[in-house]
């Protein structure tokens, strides 16, 4: 299921969950400011504590651990470098995990929304063992787009999970993103960021490629993208536009 995110107005007040977010780089800074511009309740988390200074001041809340985060929150959204810090935030001393039994039952988080882009072997495993430990269900949502995408709440996010739990983050996700596509169970999403990452590389070794064949006089690189930027990838994209 592909859908563009509709683009209404936040949430009643008091009927959205309660956000906790951890990670706060420069993706998540992008993201928790715009889930706060958007209403949403926000406790924040990152190792670096400094980095927390601009959320902060736009109206987060500060946890002194991800285990806290889970606690004060109903949704906890995870966007960090790579699978050993997700293993930490989760596993580690005073993590996620630590929450405990009864998750969702006024314990703390019932759902897990990973934006990090990691192992999907991993990320299947992380997710049986913490429902088994904590009953908070787990969403592998790795997102493609930068800061400013975050910002204007149009990234894109490959998903894996479960259909129920998905439509549970559905608000948060059209929040952050113009096009949420299911791919499937918990590390599809994971599975789909490798393919999208591959088309992407092989994209900069034809461009690289491309770019080093001209030779002067004739024609030079700095030259080329001027040249080709009305031809045909341009024509292809204003075609699918008028569909």
């Amino acid at each position: 299921m592909t859908a563009a995110a509709e683009r209404g107005g936040p949430p009643p007040a008091g009927t959205r969950p309660r956000l906790g977010f951890i990670g706060i780089g420069l993706m998540g800074t992008a993201m928790s400011l715009r889930l706060l511009e958007r209403g949403w309740p926000l406790t924040v988390w990152n190792r670096e504590r400094p980095a927390l200074d601009p959320v902060l001041a736009a109206g987060a809340s500060e946890a002194g651990c991800p285990r806290e985060v889970a606690e004060r929150s109903d949704i906890v959204l995870m966007c960090v470098l790579d699978t050993p810090a997700v293993e930490a935030c989760v596993w580690g001393e005073q993590g996620v995990a630590e929450v405990g039994a009864g998750a969702g039952a006024g314990g703390g988080a019932r759902l897990l929304i990973d934006f990090s882009t990691i192992d999907a072997g991993a990320t299947r495993d992380f997710a049986a063992r913490l429902r088994a430990r904590t009953g908070m269900g787990w969403i592998d949502a790795p997102i493609s787009g930068g800061p400013s995408a975050a910002r204007q709440g149009a990234l894109t996010a490959m998903v894996g999970g479960e259909a129920a739990e998905l439509a549970a983050a559905a608000a948060v996700l059209a929040d952050l993103a113009g096009n949420v596509t299911h791919m499937g169970p918990v590390g599809a999403g994971q599975v789909t960021k490798v393919v999208n990452q591959a088309i992407v590389g092989s994209g900069f070794i034809a461009m690289a490629e491309a770019l080093h064949r001209p030779k002067p006089p004739a024609s030079t690189p700095r030259r080329c993208p001027p040249a080709s930027a009305a031809g045909w990838p341009t024509a292809c994209c204003c075609s699918a536009s008028t569909r």
